[in-house]
């Protein structure tokens, strides 16, 4: 069945090397098809008018000559030549040759100019072979050969590839796909695609079900484990494979190793984060600085005096709890995290947000609303990092609302990504100080530090997504997240 598959889709590379000026033409004249040897032929008709019929080529003397040939070929289903003169040619005639042709159920025409200097498709009179047939054997040729160049490509790539048909039975897989996950291919081919993904089956059947509802997936990352045990970061790209009426018949998927790629994503990442350590270390040492003076000034006097006051050991305390919030903040920059990368249903973590959220939403008087899309958008991404980044922002949220204020939390499916809203009826930001928002140690808040949001927005760009904050004075602020949804695990 596969075969049959394959063969279907390259019938216009077929016509695509035969070595003559070949046209596939429906009956009412219209060019459909034009092989590279025939766009060169009729290269200068091309630079004059657009070659959408065959009244754009053939002189107006011949075109009633083509017509009825034409007929006379889709009654016989048989070859007919016939001797016509082009627009770019007028004085000198050409033998053409008229052969019915059929594809996706219709008759077409194939029409091939013969070129006198070569003679190994010319017809003759003493000729047993009828040119058809002579067509036919061209054409096997050229399969075999386009055949065999597929052949080469799917065992030569570096890439893993599998094959599957419309039922989940593997019916092929690649020398690199044996180096990669380690089976023997008598061990996969003829079995189940669930059964031999086993310990992923849930991700395997989603994917496997998008594709046969015609969807296509590219570089989907995920993780695989080696026949050892290995575990591998691989990239897959899964696509249909369609006959020339357009049904499904198997699945194609490419398999890409990209565990290197990501431990030198991860060196890069951890270079990046010293560099930024690096930059705020300054900014950190001026913070601590401020409090570190008033405390060495209060313990300085009470040293002179010889006595304690109650107001200024509060005050003490409160400058000794920001130094101590200013360095946990700034060593979680440093901290290394462990990044786990999975399927969640985007609405279930801003659950779990919000629950948290209104405990203290509901000691400052503050209602939290949610709106969540009923299609249940499914992402990829690290729930535990995307709960820090919700909880951040739905606490500033929170903060910025006065007593009785409103924050409201809804998620919008947009194509291929979903949007977090998370909205506070708020005093507002202006526009000058809102494009600095996110910059370390800039914040709205009185005892701030601006590094919550800094490291929200670091989190989701490393979801492939956006964190946009739109806000207008004395209507509130809006912070819109973006990211990518996976469209066919929706339910």
């Amino acid at each position: 069945m596969l075969a049959n598959i394959l063969g279907n889709s390259f019938q216009y590379d077929i016509l695509s090397v035969v070595p003559y000026p070949m046209l596939l033409v429906g009956r009412n004249g219209e060019i459909i098809y034009m092989n590279e040897r025939a766009k060169r032929f009729y290269q200068p008709l091309q630079k004059q008018r657009k070659l959408k019929h065959i009244s754009s080529l053939v002189e107006p003397g011949y075109q009633r000559k083509w017509e009825e040939k034409v007929e006379e070929a889709v009654h016989s289903l048989k070859t007919m030549e016939i001797k016509l003169s082009f627009f770019f040619d007028p004085l000198k005639t050409y033998k053409v040759s008229i052969t019915p042709y059929p594809i996706h159920n219709e008759v077409m025409i194939g029409m091939m100019v013969h070129k006198r200097k070569r003679k190994s498709l010319t017809l003759k009179k003493e000729s047993p072979k009828p040119y058809h047939n002579v067509l036919q054997d061209e054409m096997k040729q050229e399969l075999v050969a386009v055949k065999n160049l597929l052949e080469s490509f799917i065992e030569d790539t570096s890439d893993a590839i599998m094959l599957v048909d419309d039922s989940g039975c593997i019916l092929r897989v690649n020398q690199a796909f044996e180096n990669l996950y380690g089976w023997k291919k008598e061990a996969v081919i003829g079995n189940d695609i669930i059964t031999v993904f086993h310990d992923y089956k849930d991700e395997v059947a989603m994917l496997f079900n998008g594709v046969r509802n015609g969807e296509s997936f590219k570089n989907v990352e995920t993780i695989r484990y080696h026949a050892n045990g290995t575990p591998l970061n691989v990239s897959i790209t899964a696509s249909p494979i369609k006959n020339g009426e357009g049904a499904i018949y198997g699945i194609s998927s490419i398999i890409r190793d990209i565990t290197d790629q990501k431990n030198t994503e991860e060196l890069l990442r951890k270079s990046e984060k010293l560099a930024i350590i690096g930059q705020l270390a300054a900014g950190v040492a001026h913070e601590i600085r401020n409090p570190l003076t008033s405390l060495k000034g209060f313990l300085q006097l009470f040293h002179e005096m010889r006595m304690t006051n109650k107001d200024i050991l509060q005050v003490m305390l409160g400058e000794i709890d920001r130094i101590e919030m200013i360095t946990d903040e700034f060593l979680s920059l440093a901290k290394p995290h462990v990044t786990k990368f999975e399927y969640h249903f985007i609405n279930d973590i801003l659950q779990q947000v919000v629950k948290l959220g209104e405990i203290e939403g509901g000691l400052a008087n503050v209602t939290i609303d949610t709106a969540f899309d009923s299609c249940r958008p499914i992402i990829y991404g690290d729930m535990n990092k995307l709960k820090q980044v919700f909880s951040n922002i739905m606490k500033n949220s929170i903060e910025a609302v006065d007593e009785k204020g409103i924050v409201s939390i809804s998620t919008v499916m947009k194509e291929d990504s979903v949007s977090i809203f998370i909205t506070d009826n708020g005093t507002g930001i202006e526009a000058s100080r809102l494009k600095h928002m996110g910059e370390p140690f800039y914040s709205t808040k009185e005892k701030g530090t601006g590094l919550g949001l800094m490291i929200s927005r670091k989190i989701i760009e490393e979801h492939e997504g956006d964190l946009v904050i739109a806000s207008e004075i004395g209507k509130g602020t809006t912070v819109e997240i973006r990211l990518p949804a996976c469209l066919s695990f929706q339910r």
